[in-house]
């Protein structure tokens, strides 16, 4: 089917795969953020920040005791 559609269109077989690919995968993500969303755990937890790079910050994870 993706050799037919890439005739059709003039294109290669790679372009038309790489934009199958590309609607695949943006459909599932908006699939997957909807879930997400929808998920009750973050009614428990609340929706915090995460900082993306907090794991490579050398104090990431100890504690302060108070002295």
């Amino acid at each position: 089917m993706l050799r037919i559609i890439a005739l059709r269109k003039r294109m290669s077989l790679k372009e038309v795969m790489r934009e199958a690919l590309k609607r695949y995968v943006e459909l599932e993500s908006e699939k997957l953020e909807d879930d997400i969303k929808k998920d009750p755990i973050w009614k428990i937890i609340g929706k915090g920040k995460l900082d993306p790079h907090a794991s490579q910050d050398e104090t990431w994870g100890l504690v302060e005791w108070p002295e």
